[in-house]
């Protein structure tokens, strides 16, 4: 996912449900990925746990749709980016529109 000389590099994806472009995109770049569903991880241990295991130092949020865990925004606090996966605000979703979307 990053050139050699790259300031950052991906360590792991995440995803909330199987089948999705970016799990199929890690395993193409031969970087670990995981599913972890939010309802079956709704404290974060297990969320927490790859994260950490991945050395992860910043988490991108790029389409995941549900609450992040309260302890993993403590664990990574003020290291956390949201990245809105649609193009706004033409595509924001249903009552997603601008001052709305964030």
């Amino acid at each position: 996912f990053a050139a050699p000389d790259a300031p950052a590099r991906v360590v792991q994806v995440v995803a909330s449900r199987p089948g999705i472009g970016a799990l199929e995109r890690a395993a193409r770049a031969g970087v670990p990925a995981a599913v972890v569903p939010p309802r079956d991880d709704a404290e974060g241990a297990r969320l927490l746990a790859i994260l950490r295991d991945a050395g992860a130092e910043l988490v991108v949020l790029a389409g995941w749709l549900s609450l992040v865990p309260p302890r993993v925004v403590e664990a990574f606090r003020d290291r956390v980016v949201n990245v809105h996966p649609a193009l706004l605000p033409a595509f924001g979703g249903r009552g997603m529109y601008g001052m709305h979307v964030h």
